[in-house]
This record gives structure tokens, sequence and C-alpha cells, in this order.
């Protein structure tokens, strides 16, 4: 992001975001957003892009699918990528049900946060404890819905878990 001597605009620096916010996660997009007041009030002309740590309490959770190198042995390209984009939806719903956030999919891998909205110094242990019971309860729902997500082998067909076929493979959470 660059400026044009005086500085960077706001609504220049809010249309790039939202450029990349549809590809990044929120924890990213506020970090950027800061970093970008403070620059814009020193006048300096070009946002750094330097890595960074920013600590944060909260709970994060991670998903995996269990079996999946089995599965996808079995499966061609092009019926993988419809079994996961169909269970990631169902997993990225109840994520977004619980107010989480995805911070990364790795292969067959979710990160999500729950992040308090506070500093550190200013953590209310009710906050915190809200974001563990919503962590919790999501993880719940997936174990529920997802656990005994079937996938038809012969037609090579996403089936809805209800669905009890000849020749399903079962893929547990």
């Amino acid at each position: 992001m660059q400026g044009n001597g005086s500085g960077i605009s706001p609504l220049a620096i809010r249309r790039e975001l939202d450029q990349i916010s549809r590809f990044s996660p929120n924890l990213l997009i506020r970090q950027l957003l800061e970093e970008a007041v403070i620059h814009q009030k020193s006048h300096q002309e070009v946002l750094p892009c330097q890595p960074s740590l920013r600590k944060f309490h909260g709970a994060v959770l991670f998903v995996d699918i269990s079996g999946f190198t089995q599965l996808s042995q079995k499966l061609d390209v092009d019926n993988l990528r419809k079994f996961i984009n169909a269970y990631f939806k169902k997993l990225i719903d109840i994520v977004h049900k619980y107010s989480g956030e995805i911070v990364k999919f790795a292969g067959d891998a979710m990160y999500i946060i729950w992040q308090t909205p506070a500093p550190p110094t200013e953590i209310d242990e009710r906050i915190l404890k809200l974001m563990l019971e919503n962590a919790c309860s999501c993880a719940q729902e997936i174990i529920r819905v997802c656990s005994n997500y079937k996938v038809d082998l012969r037609q090579s067909a996403v089936m809805d878990p209800k669905m009890d076929a000849h020749k399903m493979h079962n893929m547990p959470i």
C-alpha cells in the first residue's frame, strides 16, 4: 500500500483491504487496519509489511478430517474436491454459528479462534469463559453433525449423513 507523498488515505486503505478481506482472516485485516491508522498518523508514505507478533486471549480449535488420506486415495481429484468443499461448507456454517474465526485451512484441517475483544491487560474472565464455551459448543456440534459423514465410493458422490447406502465410506472427524 503506497501513498502519494501526503500519506495513505483511509478510503484507499479500506478499498485495498476490502479486496483481500474475502481471502484473509479477520484477525489479519484488523491488524493491518490498526497499523495503517498508526502509520497514517505518523505521516509515513509507505505502510511497511513486516512480520509481527500479537498476543491475545481466547480459544483455539483445530479440526482435522480423520481418514482423509485413505479417502483421497479412493477418489479422483474432481470428486475429492467436491467432497472437501461440501464437508468444509458444513464446518464453516457451524463455526460461524458460534462466532468462530477461521484463520487457516491446511489440507483437510482448519484452525479456528475465538479472540477476546479487549487487550490482554483488560481481559474480563466472563468474556474469556464465553469464548471457551463457544469453542466447546462448536466442537460438540461439529462432532454431532460431521462425525458420520458418508461418501458413496461407487458414484464418488457426497451423501447426506442420514443416508444408508451400500459401499459407503464413513468419514469420522
